[in-house]
């Protein structure tokens, strides 16, 4: 994952909007274990 950051071929904005979607990404994955798939032991977590 590192190395891909250090690749001179993409823009430091389109780094930055590749890490952001994956944080996106992220946060929407736990949302939806949490809320979702497992809400009446999320809710409490």
């Amino acid at each position: 994952m590192s190395s891909y950051y250090y690749v001179l071929d993409a823009t430091l904005l389109v780094k930055s909007g590749v890490l952001a979607a994956t944080g996106v990404v992220l946060l929407a994955a736990r949302w939806l274990v949490l809320y979702v798939v497992m809400p009446e032991e999320g809710a409490h977590a």
